[in-house]
């Protein structure tokens, strides 16, 4: 106890203190230095992508198509899923590798099913993994 209290107190207390007190000022402003130079990256809020889904449902329940609606994040994970009454069990998993899709190729899937059937040459795009799926309807 008396040599926790001796770097405690006193003048090597105090030195020990600034000392410490140096050394997390300088491993700070090394930091913030660093981050200031990495990218800066927007998040889809989830009251968005909410928001969102919603009305994509609301124009297809117009329209009287019966779909799942899927938003994900930029990396392609789901935010939010939602399947209109009447919409058949496969329009989940296709609404998810459609937004998948859009999102990882960052062009919309109806835009890139002309390219693949325009030239014949990246219908391996279809195969690159098996999240892909492209077939009109999603939106980067």
């Amino acid at each position: 106890m008396r040599a926790h209290n001796f770097w405690l107190n006193g003048k090597a207390g105090k030195a020990f203190r600034i000392f410490v007190l140096a050394m997390v000022s300088i491993v700070w402003s090394e930091h913030t230095a660093f981050s200031e130079g990495l990218p800066k990256e927007s998040v889809l809020p989830l009251g968005l992508a909410q928001e969102a889904a919603f009305e994509a449902l609301k124009k297809c329940e117009q329209g009287n198509y019966r779909v799942s609606v899927a938003v994900v994040d930029r990396a392609g994970v789901v935010k939010v899923l939602l399947r209109g009454d009447g919409a058949g069990s496969h329009t989940a998993d296709s609404s998810v590798r459609k937004a998948y899709t859009a999102a990882s190729l960052h062009e919309p899937t109806q835009k890139l099913a002309e390219l693949v059937a325009k030239i014949p040459e990246i219908e391996g795009l279809r195969d690159m993994n098996e999240s892909i799926l492209i077939l009109g309807g999603a939106f980067p």
